[in-house]
């Protein structure tokens, strides 16, 4: 009911202040809303131009050839050849191309050549020290259990000194998650080299949501509400049901985000580990018609078949046979065999911390000596990540036109005595420099002298 109250009639003194004071107000604001309105339809303009007309940019400037390498495409066999660089993309590679006059010559000595890593679900740049407070930027400061709009970018340091420790072992690309409550926010996938947006391929990503060891029937009962209270909001329909009023379980801009979840904008990436709450997870997707990641996934050989039927893609892990939690039990090496095994299209992962990263390639190993084929092992570490989130024209593949992250090896990359060499970031070769090596370097300095 809309309450009516009679005002009484201001004197006409008082209201010609009052337009006065009005008219002041609007003529200052006026400008700058005009001119934010026409900024914003300029833009959308501009960007609805650019979707028509969008074609890759022409090849300009110095270019790379890194000749005599043994060269792993991934998404063809491998080969002894050229490869060769520019404008921050693969231009061409092949076994008897000859580099351009005035290339800038890399011999790899027949070293294998590969794409960069690209890492899933890690905290690098969002953590520099995981016991100071001050430079946690993983999670939301508050105990709220729907955090849809969190962003993960937002806190996402490109100069924090653990990027160069995980570049300079091969390490172009990782996607940064978000942590804490029941949806835990927005992730961003980047590259780690360049400031701002020239370090981001896609933000934000996904929406990343977690079952939490011993409230997995609560949480399922807050996602099938929050789904709920979204569909409500997206209608515009009345919050009041049955002339009772209905608070919804989030805020606005939690359910703008969710919107986009519904609408198959953003997938939804759901950490789960016990078989049954996956298969629960696969039943969800479907009744609620969204795209689901699984992640963390430590039982999913125990459901390939399921998962590969319904094409869900999985995020796994350090592969583990030793449970840390007893919704883990099932944790066995051969994890990534089996799925590959039942044609599941799943990434390898590292954890989800921001140190210790560099293991990746060691997980990756483990698995090649649990039954996963070489080159099965080397897509789930490069290429796999960018097929999961429909990039993989864009990057994770040596291909022409592709993005170029590359690594030049020392030898078998999945061997733990194996460096990378050189590393290149969209085309730029990497200072193969850490506060590590600095570090080393200095103490070894020191104790020549002492010699």
């Amino acid at each position: 009911m809309v309450q009516r109250h009679n005002t009484p009639q201001t004197p006409l003194k008082q209201t010609s202040t009052l337009h006065k004071v009005l008219l002041l107000v609007v003529g200052f604001f006026l400008p700058g809303i005009l001119l934010a309105w026409a900024g914003s339809t300029s833009v959308k303009t501009s960007s609805s131009a650019a979707k028509k007309t969008a074609s890759p940019a022409p090849y300009t400037g110095p270019v790379t050839a890194i000749i005599n390498a043994h060269i792993h495409p991934m998404t063809t066999a491998s080969f002894k050849g050229t490869i060769l660089l520019q404008s921050g993309r693969v231009k061409a590679l092949g076994k008897t191309l000859t580099p351009p006059q005035g290339a800038k010559i890399i011999d790899a000595k027949g070293k294998p050549v590969t794409p960069g890593i690209a890492l899933s679900n890690t905290s690098l740049g969002l953590v520099e020290i995981s016991l100071e407070k001050s430079t946690r930027n993983a999670a939301m400061k508050t105990h709220a259990p729907i955090r849809a709009a969190f962003r993960a970018i937002d806190g996402f340091d490109p100069s924090s000194t653990t990027i160069p420790i995980a570049r300079i072992e091969g390490i172009t690309t990782a996607i940064l998650r978000p942590r804490g409550g029941i949806i835990s926010g927005q992730s961003a996938f980047v590259r780690l080299w360049g400031l701002g947006e020239a370090s981001h391929i896609k933000t934000p990503l996904a929406v990343h949501a977690s079952l939490r060891d011993g409230h997995v029937a609560h949480t399922w009962l807050r996602l099938r509400q929050l789904f709920s209270d979204t569909r409500m909001w997206m209608k515009g329909a009345n919050t009041s049901t049955n002339g009772h009023h209905r608070t919804l379980g989030a805020g606005v801009l939690d359910l703008k985000v969710m919107a986009k979840v519904v609408k198959r904008e953003l997938p939804f990436v759901l950490e789960v580990h016990r078989a049954i709450d996956i298969l629960n997870a696969i039943k969800f997707a479907k009744q609620q018609k969204i795209k689901l990641v699984i992640s963390g996934a430590s039982e999913a050989w125990r459901v390939a078949k399921q998962l590969a039927k319904h094409n869900i893609p999985v995020l796994l892990g350090p592969l583990r046979n030793l449970p840390r939690s007893f919704s883990r039990l099932g944790s066995r090496y051969d994890n990534a065999a089996l799925l590959h095994k039942a044609g599941v299209l799943f990434a390898l992962g590292a954890g989800g911390g921001a140190h210790h990263i560099r293991h990746i390639r060691q997980y990756a190993g483990q698995a090649v000596s649990y039954g996963l084929p070489h080159k099965a092992a080397m897509k789930a570490i490069t290429h796999n990540l960018f097929r999961i989130y429909g990039l993989h024209q864009q990057a994770g593949a040596l291909t022409p036109g592709m993005e170029a992250n590359v690594v030049l090896w020392s030898g078998d990359p999945l061997e733990l005595s194996t460096i990378a060499k050189q590393v290149w970031i969209s085309g730029n070769m990497i200072p193969m420099r850490s506060r590590q090596t600095l570090l080393r370097d200095r103490y070894l300095k020191r104790l020549k002298l002492k010699k």
